[in-house]
């Protein structure tokens, strides 16, 4: 059967439309690459009026509307995680907002894929990603073919891209479609996951909460390396807009200093709740300035955020019956879910700004891991070990 060609459907159907006689669905490919070009091009479009509108508000500096262009490029491929070298400084400390602006393009334009395509099964889900991600591909190629001071390799884009448009669409289609029914899978599995995912929630707001603190307890030092880049309204918006962009970095990056590792902001110094910033020279980025010179009072009980996690990871899973023995294996595979989901995002946080001291950046993704799975293993097996009181379920104890 061709990707175009579609059968009878004899199960269910998406339920994103409803079928008509004068709406027939559009073929396979044809749903998938309009939703990836529009994806490409609604994600970017959102960067390049930003550069844009820095450009009006100075109309005298000697910028022209082509290098707002092509920095909207450099923020939209850099935040995918494309490698770039500009000025001859190499960049691949991806700007992880303008990465998430992309995939939140992604879903939306594959959710309307799903629909107007009629996408019920597997085979078709992948025919709609494919096609998706070609499109998406190709306009990281040309956007980095065409940006001439970027130092991208326009092939390397056009993979980079491409794998992120067919992954996000894939996991999008797999959800909206119901593909995978999740009661088919082990109910430890299912369990496990839940509970992993709410202690990442649990973390993520407590970083959520400390950055914020940090960044109103330095708020005079945050202003005052913004005023001291001296870049007037127009570059002032675009470091707003840059700092917005590496607002999820510095989250993760937070969660790194809650759970004890802490961040690297040199090739020589880390900063953790355990040591002094010291004096390594940062990126002039003024969310930088909320880093705190010296540990706070107590630092040493900042990774109980672990444990408290792992107790509220434990509590979801003793709601669901798992408690004794088999309850700490299943703790212990929440756990370990942590440890592996914060360890991606930590690598996806780390990178480089430069090839001397700015070379390593960022948090190390094994080290973050293994704290999270540390901490959350501990709080998790404390309250899930008890076995349930008298009287009470005890499915698998």
């Amino acid at each position: 059967m061709s990707l175009t060609e579609r059968r009878p459907d004899t199960g269910r159907r998406s339920h994103d439309r409803a079928e008509s006689p004068g709406s027939p669905p559009l073929p396979l490919v044809v749903a998938g690459a309009l939703a990836g070009a529009a994806a490409a091009l609604l994600s970017y479009a959102v960067l390049a009026i930003v550069a844009l509108a820095a450009w009006m508000l100075d109309p005298a500096a000697p910028w022209e509307w082509s290098h707002m262009l092509e920095a909207a490029s450099a923020g939209w491929l850099a935040g995918q995680g494309v490698p770039l070298v500009i000025l001859e400084t190499p960049v691949n400390l991806p700007p992880v907002g303008f990465g998430l602006l992309c995939v939140v393009a992604i879903m939306a334009a594959t959710r309307w894929a799903a629909g107007a395509a009629a996408v019920a099964r597997r085979g078709e889900a992948v025919a709609v990603a494919l096609s998706a991600a070609v499109p998406y591909g190709l306009s990281a190629a040309v956007l980095a073919g065409l940006g001439r001071h970027l130092g991208a390799v326009p092939w390397q884009a056009g993979v980079i891209a491409g794998s992120i448009a067919l992954v996000v669409a894939l996991a999008t289609l797999v959800v909206r479609v119901r593909l995978i029914e999740p009661r088919r899978a082990p109910r430890m599995l299912v369990d496990a996951s839940a509970a992993a995912l709410t202690a990442v929630l649990v973390m993520v707001i407590a970083a959520a909460f400390a950055l914020g603190a940090m960044i109103v307890i330095h708020a005079d030092e945050v202003a005052r390396v913004l005023g001291g880049l001296g870049l007037g309204a127009a570059g002032g918006l675009l470091v707003v807009a840059l700092s917005l962009g590496y607002l999820p970095v510095a989250l993760m990056w937070s969660l790194a200093y809650l759970l004890g590792p802490g961040f690297a902001v040199s090739s020589t110094t880390t900063i953790s709740a355990f040591g002094p910033a010291g004096s390594a020279a940062l990126p002039g980025l003024p969310i930088l300035a909320a880093i705190p010179p010296d540990p706070p009072g107590g630092a040493v009980l900042l990774p109980l955020v672990g444990v408290v996690a792992g107790a509220l990871m434990a509590a979801l899973l003793r709601r669901r019956d798992w408690n004794g023995l088999p309850g700490l294996a299943a703790a212990a595979a929440a756990a370990a879910l942590v440890g592996l989901i914060l360890a991606a995002l930590a690598l996806v946080c780390s990178g480089s700004l430069g090839s001397a001291s700015l070379s390593l950046l960022g948090p190390t993704p094994i080290y973050v891991g293994l704290a999270a799975f540390g901490t959350t293993l501990l709080g998790g097996a404390a309250v899930v070990i008890w076995p349930p009181r008298e009287g009470g379920p005890d499915l698998h104890g």
